[in-house]
């Protein structure tokens, strides 16, 4: 599969933004193994097999870049704050790092022990299959995988902006928005339909969320997906987890100290972004390679039955 970087130069690229940021861009399947400290990985990956090994769940939170991850991160580590016993507010008092880890930029050794989660769950990028070895075969039928996924058109135009807030990224992006999204538009397919072949393999391991279902009624998908994880949350919680982790919030955050004052990481939180950005040619490619995988990916969804048609528009 091809990388999103590629080559030595998309490598050296992420060794130099890791050191000017202090964090790596964690995309196992998306982008080379080799921008990410070995020492974090290596380490994660073997308490993550031992896990499994000991007959523990392990849950994945599992996303293609710019889904909607780090958000629905922040509200489910807001509400095992709160089943802690603690207080939270949109700057939580435990970050999410420390509860929900990243596998690719958080040791696992470091999650806070004040703060119960059933079993562990990490965060990550990978595609299903590179997820499921990490497991000892014992446990493949008990794991989780929460799996977030965004219409490609309005995904990877995120990205692309993603792209845009980092110096060292830039130059990935500088074809323009269209060029980046037809190049990128293979990567998206093949990790949705890694999941959707999950769900064929391991029925009941697999959770659906569609993204632009989770802006429309965060209370009504989040609901389901933390039963599927086996959070036990009140409802006040979670409406009080979804209201600290509003949109606006987050952004009201970043913009206080923010990496790049003219792309945010917070950038919207709304649909449409494809539509506005994309040429019409774009959206078409689009529909012709995504529409398939969307719809099934709809079909395993939160997603209403309109999710096929939009699937055929991608508008």
């Amino acid at each position: 599969m091809r990388s999103v970087l590629g080559a030595k130069k998309g490598k050296m690229v992420f060794r130099k933004l890791r050191k000017a940021l202090g964090k790596v861009l964690p995309v196992k399947g998306v982008v080379p193994e080799t921008a990410v400290p070995e020492t974090v990985v290596s380490e994660n990956e073997s308490r993550i097999a031992h896990w499994s090994e000991e007959g523990q769940r392990v849950s994945f939170v599992s996303s293609f870049p710019r889904s909607g991850n780090t958000w629905t991160r922040h509200i489910l580590a807001d509400c095992l704050i709160q089943n802690a016993g603690l207080s939270t507010t949109t700057d939580l008092p435990t970050h999410p790092n420390r509860i929900i880890p990243d596998r690719y930029d958080n040791r696992i050794s470091e999650r806070d022990p004040a703060v119960s989660t059933p079993g562990l769950i990490v965060k990550t990028h990978d595609r299903f299959d590179v997820a499921l070895n990490l497991l000892d075969q014992r446990a493949h039928q008990q794991m989780r995988h929460l799996y977030i996924y965004r219409r490609p058109e309005d995904c990877l135009v995120s990205y692309y902006h993603f792209h845009l807030r980092y110096k060292l990224l830039q130059e990935k992006a500088a074809k323009g928005v269209d060029a980046f999204v037809l190049e990128q538009i293979d990567d998206w397919i093949q990790h949705v339909e890694s999941y959707v072949e999950g769900v064929d393999r391991y029925n009941g391991c697999v959770f659906f969320l569609s993204y632009e279902q989770l802006l429309a009624d965060p209370m009504a998908c989040l609901r389901p997906a933390l039963s599927f994880l086996e959070v036990d949350v009140s409802s006040a919680a979670l409406k009080t987890a979804i209201e600290h982790m509003a949109f606006e919030n987050l952004r009201a955050r970043e913009e206080k100290n923010p990496i790049n004052a003219k792309e945010f990481f917070f950038r919207k939180g709304t649909t449409g972004s494809g539509s506005q950005e994309l040429q019409a040619s774009t959206l078409e490619a689009i529909s012709s390679k995504a529409g398939e995988v969307l719809c099934k990916a709809a079909a395993l969804s939160t997603a209403d039955c309109d999710a096929c048609g939009d699937a055929e528009r991608v508008v």
